[in-house]
């Protein structure tokens, strides 16, 4: 049902309403075909990342050591990253196809050909990484990977069942930091010159310098602003769109706002106030938000008030977001009798700490 209303509201006469392509012709098929391949290399860094096959590791430790083939065990992660792969195709194809239906066919082509390699390219790599652990030529078949790499001690697989059971994204977060430092065993850290707010501040810098994904990301956000504004037009909610931009740009570049606002045994090993730590720790998102606007803010038709209030309240809600403190899952729970959902509003609260702030801040930035 919820597929039948999708495809409904994204006909070319509902969404021309709010959003259509400020270029024709060739240009607007390049553009289309570079949304696909843009959405395929993410979903094949998303799924280098995780695998794609990829089993949990209790599955690892309790079967894939016995001799009975792993055919049965990798059944069902290959069908969910083949279901996702489907429906990732048709939430990205209908809108494209109803905002320029001359391009169905570059949309077809286009998405046959860039979603199968963002998956087979990640499989090889698996298969790459797998071959390297057993010093053998890789392969195709799925029997032949390697335990730990079928399996890894990553938690990555864990800290996506319970993040979607407790609606929590943070435990996935921390389960990437986690592949991270598993990746990178030996870290150069930077001596501070001095205690104070100056050294907190190098040393984020030092920090950030290490994890260069998270400069990656504040770029493509920003490069994705840039390409919006030139080459659509949104009638409905411009502003709105910009100010989620600019706040997913500025919380690509908070993992170390994030990590000390998680952990007050760290804020207390530093021996300094929260305010020193978090105003320091701070710069590096601020100046992250601030640049991006600088960026995108020319490409968007908009007046001088509404870029700077859509550039501030952006700040705001990248460092309200980051200084949320760890969720914490008691309180209220309604529970819905006729369906049998429950809603927990303490925690919906608490995921919205931030993002709230960003959707007011582009609502009032398209009324002035």
């Amino acid at each position: 049902m919820g597929l039948v209303y999708f495809i409904g509201f994204s006909r070319s006469a509902v969404i021309h309403r709010a959003v259509e392509l400020s270029v024709t012709g060739r240009l607007a098929d390049i553009v289309v075909a570079g949304v696909i391949v843009v959405a395929g290399v993410l979903i094949g860094y998303a799924l280098r990342l995780w695998g794609p096959v990829r089993v949990s590791g209790a599955t690892g430790r309790f079967h894939a050591q016995s001799p009975m083939s792993r055919t049965r065990i990798v059944r069902r992660p290959v069908i969910a990253v083949a279901t996702c792969v489907v429906v990732v195709a048709v939430l990205i194809d209908v809108p494209l196809i109803g905002l320029y239906p001359p391009a169905v066919a570059v949309v077809i082509a286009v998405t046959v050909v860039v979603l199968p390699l963002a998956v087979l390219s990640s499989y090889v790599a698996q298969q790459i990484r797998s071959a390297a652990r057993t010093a053998s030529r890789p392969t195709l078949r799925v029997g032949s990977l390697h335990r730990r790499e079928l399996a890894p001690a990553d938690g990555l697989t864990e800290a996506a069942a319970v993040g979607a059971i407790m609606m929590d994204t943070t435990w996935l977060d921390g389960a990437r930091q986690r592949l991270w430092a598993l990746q990178h065993n030996v870290i150069r850290s930077v001596k501070p010159p001095s205690p104070g707010w100056l050294a907190m501040v190098r040393m984020d810098v030092a920090r950030t310098g290490r994890h260069p994904a998270a400069t990656v990301r504040w770029v493509c956000c920003t490069v994705v602003g840039i390409v919006l504004g030139l080459t659509f037009t949104f009638h409905v909610g411009s502003m709105l769109v910009v100010t989620v931009l600019l706040y997913s740009a500025g919380n690509c570049m908070t993992p170390g706002l994030r990590q000390l606002a998680q952990q007050p045994a760290l804020r207390a090993a530093l021996g300094r106030s929260d305010r020193v730590l978090f105003s320091a720790l701070s710069v590096i998102p601020v100046v992250a938000v601030v640049l991006a606007g600088l960026a995108v803010m020319p490409c968007w038709t908009t007046d001088l008030p509404a870029a700077i209030v859509v550039v501030a309240g952006a700040a705001c809600a990248v460092l309200r977001r980051a200084t949320r403190p760890p969720i914490y899952h008691d309180g209220l729970v309604i529970f819905d009798p006729l369906t049998g959902g429950a809603v927990a509003p303490t925690l919906m609260l608490q995921l919205l700490r931030g993002l709230a702030l960003a959707v007011v801040t582009g609502v009032f930035a398209s009324i002035i």
